[in-house]
């Protein structure tokens, strides 16, 4: 068994804080902390969508990678699909991807848990930096772990009012699936 903390640099590196050539000046006191904490690993990645494809289809990998302050400490990893925060790029180019409230209006981009969990669009998106994750990192000798989320909902997103949910719900099923018999 591990003991050990999420790890959120995403939330708090350039843009969000630090510079171009300093993305994280927070972070580098951060493995001696876990250490001194008796971590073994930490988990991190699931709202790191947009620093991994800051364009569409232009991967970036490197910055993880480049953590090996972590692997200096002995830290192991629990890798997140980055899947819970989509890329602001990605929603404004296919804004049928954001939820829906009930009054038809959409929810923002730029935060948690912004999207439809209906939607086809998003779900091919997801697969293809999951791909691309577990190409790049998967054999990575400090990953012990995925996590494939952290939880459903949040920021006002556990429901979605998008036609790609009414049409689920008549059916009773969830996108590219058969309806069931029950």
């Amino acid at each position: 068994m591990y003991f050990g903390t999420d790890y959120y640099p995403e939330h708090w590196v350039y843009p969000y804080a630090g510079t171009p050539k300093n993305l994280n000046p927070a972070g580098n006191a951060t493995p001696e902390l876990m250490v001194a904490c008796r971590h073994q690993c930490r988990s991190h990645g699931e709202f790191a969508w947009g620093l991994y494809e800051p364009e569409e289809g232009k991967y970036d990998f490197d910055g993880w990678q480049r953590r090996g302050l972590m692997a200096n400490a002995g830290l192991q990893v629990m890798l997140g699909t980055p899947t819970a925060a989509p890329p602001i790029w990605l929603a404004r180019k296919h804004a049928e991807i954001l939820p829906l409230d009930e009054n038809g209006l959409p929810m923002h981009e730029g935060t948690r848990k912004a999207y439809c969990m209906n939607s086809s669009v998003y779900w091919d998106y997801c697969k293809k930096i999951i791909t691309q994750l577990a190409n790049a990192l998967g054999r990575h000798p400090q990953l012990i772990a995925w996590q494939i989320d952290n939880g459903l909902g949040g920021h006002d997103t556990e429901s979605s009012f998008n036609e790609e949910t009414r049409r689920i719900g008549t059916r009773g099923c969830r996108p590219n699936t058969k309806p069931s018999n029950g």
